[in-house]
């Protein structure tokens, strides 16, 4: 039997839904400055961002509703069952190198993750997840546009297809890889965070996500709660990330199968997103 979870969620919501988040967050290295209120725009600007995805059936990052809404769907390929596909739907922002910390407010509207029972490799939407990406300790001279050595951090909402879950419940997690090749694709982990909370559908969050360079940490946090470290070595900075990166995205990773349709499909809104004062275009 195949491991399947469907889950839809109501899409229609009141009109500045997200916008009422307050700012409760927990307290960052510096105060956060606004990057992005989708109230004043309705289109994603070209000097705050650029948009990047892997080629897949289906992706969407539109502002509509004074929200960013994402969507990204994606299917395995059938020729066996082992292996997966990764790609991703990525709204960078254009300051990555001036970025230390990153706030969005976010909501989830509707997930599909199906995976195969002959692969033991499930299937896995990443429904929203921020990144950043500032140093690496990667090869000299290094590679253009290769990520091999840098150090990738990232807060995710993530759903597996071997959840134990009810329907409708998301996981957030914390994470920091060190990358092996130019994709980084083959990666180690060198710290991890689990949230106990469960984040379900339509629930609205604030992510955080802040690198704490002076105690060579990242710090990641869900609402008001306490900053929780992502610890590294210290000789890990050694030098800028060859390929900087600040991003809201979308990430799905679809297991391989010759007998179903395996298939991760999201759709989430995005409300303001802050960072430091630093990176803020005006």
């Amino acid at each position: 039997m195949n491991t399947t979870t469907r889950t839809t969620g109501l899409l229609a919501l009141a009109l500045c839904g997200l916008a009422l988040i307050g700012p409760s967050w927990a307290q960052a290295v510096e105060p956060f400055a606004l990057y992005e209120d989708w109230h004043g725009a309705d289109y994603m600007r070209g000097d705050r961002w650029s948009g990047a995805i892997d080629s897949m059936p289906e992706f969407r990052h539109a502002v509509h509703g004074h929200k960013l809404s994402m969507h990204l769907r994606s299917e395995g390929a059938t020729a066996a069952n082992a292996g997966t596909l990764l790609q991703h739907n990525r709204a960078l922002l254009s300051t990555p190198t001036l970025v230390t910390q990153l706030l969005a407010e976010a909501e989830v509207h509707r997930i599909e993750v199906i995976g195969c029972a002959a692969n033991p490799a499930p299937s896995i939407i990443r429904a929203v997840a921020l990144t950043l990406n500032r140093f690496s300790d990667g090869p000299v001279p290094a590679t253009p546009g290769s990520l091999v050595g840098d150090y990738l951090a990232r807060l995710q909402l993530v759903r597996a297809s071997n959840s134990a879950d009810p329907d409708g419940v998301l996981r957030l997690q914390g994470r920091l890889f060190h990358c092996l090749d130019a994709g980084c694709i083959a990666t180690t982990t060198v710290a991890a965070v689990d949230f106990p909370d469960a984040i379900a559908l339509g629930q609205r969050v604030q992510l955080q996500l802040i690198w704490d360079a002076p105690n060579n940490q990242f710090l990641v946090a869900l609402d008001n709660g306490a900053l929780q470290p992502l610890p590294y070595p210290a000789p890990a900075n050694a030098r800028p990330s060859v390929v900087p990166l600040a991003d809201v995205r979308q990430s799905g990773v679809t297991a391989n199968c010759t007998t179903i349709a395996t298939v991760v499909d999201a759709e989430a809104e995005i409300g303001r997103v802050f960072t430091n004062a630093a990176a803020v275009v005006p």
